[in-house]
């Protein structure tokens, strides 16, 4: 109900109501009293049944913004409410919990995919070591080379691994940084 319908839909039934009172409560004086105040009474619950069902529907809408905030990648923004004792505040704690479990997954997603980087970087400097030692391997069983065609080539392959040494330390830094 829309609160500009209000005096309408809570007037028109009190109306009503009073006047089947006074008819019932007509031939005694105190007819007239009792159906005031039971329309007062009326009127009143009507009011504030009214009242907390905008107010719950305030904080709730408030807590489904949240809740699409989250779903957008919010995790930081605070949430209404949580202090009220009502269902709004049940609602907006929910919300609360929503979004701590969701910050807690997505830096474990992220500490994850860390993790996963550098596990294919170090099993790609395997590769490169092993490669390496192959052509080590076969530039050493190679007699008939030259010597310092075999030096050039030990060397090289010196190069690769000096490289591989100094990959695999700067990982290691920025592991032990996080």
């Amino acid at each position: 109900m829309r609160l500009d319908q209000f005096p309408e839909a809570i007037l028109g039934p009190t109306t009503a109501l009073l006047d089947t009172l006074r008819d019932t409560f007509a031939p005694g004086g105190v007819g007239l009293v009792a159906a005031a105040a039971a329309a007062g009474i009326v009127t009143g619950i009507a009011f504030g049944m009214l009242a907390g069902a905008a107010l719950t529907r305030r904080s709730v809408r408030a807590a489904v913004l949240r809740l699409h905030a989250l779903a957008g990648g919010d995790v930081s923004s605070p949430v209404a409410g949580v202090g009220r004792s009502d269902l709004a505040g049940d609602v907006a704690r929910a919300t609360e919990r929503t979004a701590a479990a969701l910050k807690s997954s997505l830096a474990r997603e992220a500490e994850l995919r860390a993790a996963l980087a550098a596990a294919e970087a170090r099993a790609e400097a395997a590769e490169r070591e092993a490669a390496a030692r192959e052509a080590a391997a076969r530039a050493a069983s190679e007699t008939a080379a030259p010597a310092d065609e075999r030096a050039a080539l030990a060397a090289a392959v010196a190069a690769i691994l000096a490289e591989e040494l100094a990959a695999t330390q700067a990982e290691g830094e920025a592991l032990a940084a996080a």
